[in-house]
């Protein structure tokens, strides 16, 4: 199968969004509050009868906790990335959140207001108010969280100490994808966030990508590895990769290489969270395309592919960072694995992820390698992982349990 390096996506046609959104967040709403559980920051559910895994410091799911989720077989939850509460452990039967008339973006610390168009909600979920107009949320659900795919009306509040922001996660092939939303895209999934960063972040450090605690399981043969899968990651980022060790595997590439769409704009001039289009002309304007010889106008962005090859190179990202003053938008789609079944899909070919990941979820992120903080972190849980994944989480709590018992000392 041929893969096209330019990107579909700068010229898809844009998304109207409804005029009012509610948001889940996995922080507090202002950047010095602490998040109160069952406050509308912490409006995302948690799973039911979950176990937890101290190897991934993240819970496995149940088959129970994907019973009335609109996205099954996928469910999708916050990653160990996102702050919690011990209290947040209990959480009110199903229920759903108001949206209310979006509000301006919390200023980050120090700093001035981010200009963003970001929703807030009206209502707990943990309070069980009545939604209107909302999707019906799953059974009641411990920790971590779960989070709402393919509906534009459905923010995540993105708040932490180096980005203040809101994203949106869509899914492919899904009972909640809506009709049309990935028509004329060769997409099977589409992560768009948008936000300011609070403080600066070297473009290296940035990055995208998968992180898993425990090593594959029946690995295809050395060649599928190489050709299939780093393949894809290079392919995706002009070869900016960077691969973790066999023990703990990782593909993560910089974000300036990576992603499909960036787009910076002055705070209050942000576009909306779907229509982005390329355009990094403030941040590089040596990239800008200029106007003919002798014809007036302003230059033009360069497109994506462009922004790509220019960036995938170390010394072009070398010096630079994420800067404070604009508001960043991001969009990262990617149109080889298939969610809905688990599958690696290159057209001529397709491979069984759960056959391989030994109940490790997939994920999408971003994180700062500097600080090891995530800007944003959801895994992408399916049923075909839970046997497994159970299987894992039992035998690393009799694992701790045998090395406590080996230490402890015994009296006379």
């Amino acid at each position: 199968m041929t893969v096209t390096a330019r990107e579909e996506a700068a010229s898809a046609v844009p998304l109207p969004l409804p005029a009012q959104r509610q948001c889940l967040s996995p922080g507090p709403s202002t950047p010095d509050a602490a998040a109160e559980p069952g406050s509308s920051a912490q409006a995302a559910q948690g799973l039911s009868g979950s176990t937890a895994r101290a190897a991934a410091a993240f819970a496995v799911p149940t088959a129970k906790d994907f019973v009335g989720c609109p996205d099954a077989p996928l469910l999708l939850v916050l990653g160990p990335g996102a702050p919690a509460s011990p209290s947040q452990t209990q959480c009110a039967s199903a229920s759903s959140v108001s949206p209310t008339a979006p509000t301006a973006a919390p200023a980050a610390s120090g700093r001035d207001s981010p200009g963003l168009d970001v929703p807030s909600t009206s209502e707990s979920a943990a309070e069980g108010g009545a939604g209107q107009g909302s999707r019906s949320e799953p059974p009641a659900l411990r920790l971590p969280r779960r989070v709402s795919a393919n509906d534009p009306a459905v923010r995540l509040r993105v708040e932490c100490g180096l980005f203040s922001g809101e994203a949106l996660v869509l899914v492919q092939g899904l009972a909640s994808t809506p009709r049309g939303l990935f028509q004329g895209r060769s997409r099977r999934s589409w992560v768009a966030l948008q936000g300011r960063f609070k403080a600066p972040v070297r473009l290296d450090s940035l990055v995208t990508g998968q992180e898993f605690s425990r090593p594959f399981r029946r690995l295809p043969p050395a060649w599928m590895v190489e050709w299939g899968l780093l393949g894809l990651a290079r392919k995706i980022s002009g070869g900016a990769v960077m691969i973790g060790p066999m023990s703990a595997p990782s593909v993560l590439m910089p974000a300036m290489a990576a992603a499909s769409i960036i787009n910076v704009s002055r705070p209050g001039s942000q576009p909306p969270l779907l229509e982005a289009q390329e355009d990094v002309r403030l941040f590089a304007p040596h990239l800008a395309v200029a106007p003919p010889h002798g014809s007036p106008g302003p230059s033009r962005p360069a497109d994506a592919p462009a922004r790509k090859r220019h960036f995938s190179a170390a010394r072009h990202r070398e010096g630079l960072s994420y800067d404070t003053r604009h508001v960043w938008t991001f969009h990262f789609c990617q149109q080889f694995v298939d969610l809905s079944a688990y599958r690696l899909d290159f057209g001529c070919a397709t491979y069984d992820l759960a056959r391989h990941l030994d109940g490790q979820p997939l994920q999408f992120m971003t994180k700062d390698v500097d600080s090891g903080s995530y800007l944003f972190q959801v895994l992408a849980w399916h049923q075909r992982l839970l046997t497994e994944a159970a299987a894992a989480a039992a035998g690393a709590a009799g694992a701790a349990e045998a090395g406590a018992g080996a230490g402890a000392v015994v009296g006379p």
